[in-house]
This record gives structure tokens, C-alpha cells and sequence, in this order.
């Protein structure tokens, strides 16, 4: 989910503010974990999905996500959900980094 929002990161740099349709960005195969993300308040989408109707796959980086892949934010580590509503979130402190892992190449992803 870090790199995914750390693709989002990479796009509103070029485009700042603007919705950006995640299919585009991560290819066919998209698994869909990065929509959890807006549970930390990282992300938010164009419209609201519905049980009838799925989200158009436009999203765009909060400002608060934008503090996390700027390392200047932690968040809590976990996030409780029910039928897609975050209830809480709770946890150690955690930064983009502890989450993204060892292996992420920054700079090749967000300053690329």
C-alpha cells in the first residue's frame, strides 16, 4: 500500500491537485489494496462506492498523504474496519518508510 501511494505522491507532483485514475499508473492486474489507504486519511476517491456501484478508480493524495511519503508524518499502524468504515485506528506510530520496506527505491519511484 506505500508504494502505491507512493505512485499517487509521483503524480500529483506532475499534476498537483488533480484526480488521477490509478489504472493508468499501475497497469492492468491492479489489486486494489491502495483504496485502504483513504481508511489513514492518505487518500481520498472521486466518488463514493456503493454496494450496487464500484468507484470510478479516480483518486487523489491528501495532504496528509502527502506528509507521510515526505517522512514527515507518522500514522497509527492499524486500521479498524467493518463493512468498508474505518472504526478506529490505533497502534504504534509508523512512517512511509517502516511501511514501504527495505527493498522501495525512493527516489526511483517518486523522484523519477
Amino acid at each position: 500500500m506505500a508504494v502505491a501511494l507512493a505512485f499517487l505522491y509521483r503524480e500529483d507532483q506532475k499534476r498537483p491537485g488533480d484526480w488521477v485514475n490509478v489504472r493508468e499508473i499501475y497497469g492492468p492486474g491492479l489489486s486494489g489494496d491502495y483504496a485502504k489507504l483513504r481508511h489513514w486519511g492518505l487518500i481520498e476517491p472521486k466518488d463514493t462506492r456503493t454496494k450496487t456501484v464500484n468507484s470510478s478508480g479516480f483518486w487523489k493524495i491528501t495532504e496528509t498523504g502527502k506528509n507521510f511519503v515526505r517522512n514527515g508524518a507518522a500514522i497509527p499502524k492499524y486500521a479498524f474496519v467493518f463493512d468498508n468504515v474505518c472504526l478506529k485506528t490505533e497502534g504504534p506510530p509508523i512512517t512511509f518508510f517502516e511501511c514501504a520496506g527495505k527493498k522501495f527505491d525512493y527516489d526511483q519511484v517518486v523522484n523519477r
